[in-house]
């Protein structure tokens, strides 16, 4: 008879329910912080005939980008025990992925002919696998991209899925349905 072998969590995570999950309450303050930085941001566009109004209000969204990516930095040391949790969680990876890419800048040192058309490739097969976890987390969990900050780090309308999804509807109403 063989067993089955079930993954190891941590005691803190076998025991947190979704309503504890901790990444989830960093969404939510990522949430707020995000809010703050718009409005900082609006107030910064709203005073660029005052200098002085202007820089203050650049200061403070400075200081609040500062906070949010606190955030993000503790959400990456923490399990998520939520959809809401693991869907920020995937918000905060596509934004990495895109840092790793901004620093695979051919200037920043020796790169072989092609090494940018791979690395783009690259990127964009982890996008599309990013994007494929999240709608399936969203159709078996209980939260949405929307509710883990995805406007600010993985938007919908970047997704590729939906471009091929527009398609297929079109073929559809077309009568070659695929």
């Amino acid at each position: 008879m063989t067993k089955t072998r079930q993954p190891r969590r941590s005691p803190a995570v076998a025991a947190a329910t979704p309503a504890q999950c901790p990444v989830a309450a960093l969404a939510d303050e990522a949430r707020r912080l995000i809010d703050a930085y718009d409005a900082a941001n609006e107030a910064m566009i709203d005073a660029e005939d005052d200098q002085r109004r202007e820089s203050h209000f650049e200061s403070v969204r400075g200081a609040i980008h500062k906070f949010i990516y606190g955030v993000v930095d503790r959400a990456t040391f923490l399990q998520a025990t939520s959809g809401k949790g693991a869907l920020f969680q995937l918000c905060i990876l596509n934004d990495l992925v895109d840092d790793l890419q901004a620093l695979a800048d051919p200037a920043l040192g020796e790169r072989r002919e092609g090494d940018a058309e791979k690395s783009r490739e690259m990127e964009h097969k982890i996008s599309r696998v990013l994007y494929s976890i999240a709608g399936y987390l969203e159709n078996v969990g209980d939260a949405r991209l929307e509710d883990a900050c995805s406007d600010y780090w993985m938007d919908r309308r970047y997704n590729p899925f939906v471009r091929v999804d527009e398609a297929f509807a079109l073929l559809a109403e077309k009568g070659k349905a695929p």
